[in-house]
């Protein structure tokens, strides 16, 4: 995995955290499945509730926000299967 990968809830709000306090504010509503053999780009955000295929690729500042199939690559503004 790349360096600033965010994991995040699907709630609309922004929160800003000291770093501290991230663990006591993570909402834990839903799994983040990540697959075999997965790369993950430079601050790619991965939602909460996502799953993410075996041998996938999530591009550099890629947002995902569904789940992502076997061997596909997520790119940051068109998420076009490849």
């Amino acid at each position: 995995m790349s360096q600033k990968i965010y994991p995040r809830s699907k709630d609309k709000e922004t929160v800003y955290l000291k770093r501290k306090d991230v663990t006591k504010a993570w909402d834990n509503k839903s799994d983040i499945v990540i697959g075999n053999d997965v790369w993950i780009g430079y601050e790619a955000v991965i939602l909460a509730g996502v799953t993410i295929g075996d041998g996938a690729v999530i591009g550099a500042r890629a947002i995902v926000t569904k789940e992502i199939l076997n061997l596909c690559v997520k790119l940051p503004r068109d998420g076009k299967r490849i």
